[in-house]
């Protein structure tokens, strides 16, 4: 198994290949740390209260991780959807 993180300043939950895998912090704030295989996978964020998040998505290879060195793939939610 493989192991990520998606800071941002905000809690959003994480889709990998189009499978939520819920919230990207616990409810104290911390960063969850997510499993997935070896391989290419896409990740988007869904930010809360009609924001977006840039990037829209990532396109990253994960590989060589562990639960205590995860890829991280950053994400900051920005302005609404509608601006």
């Amino acid at each position: 198994m493989e192991f990520f993180r998606c800071p941002s300043p905000d809690t959003c939950n994480v889709i990998l290949d189009g499978i939520d895998l819920g919230p990207n912090r616990d409810g104290s704030g911390e960063l969850l740390t997510k499993q997935c295989y070896a391989g290419l996978h896409t990740i988007t964020l869904l930010c809360p209260d009609g924001k977006r998040c840039s990037p829209l998505q990532v396109m990253v290879e994960i590989k060589d991780t562990g639960p205590t060195a995860p890829l991280e793939v950053a994400f900051r939610c920005v302005g609404s959807i509608a601006a």
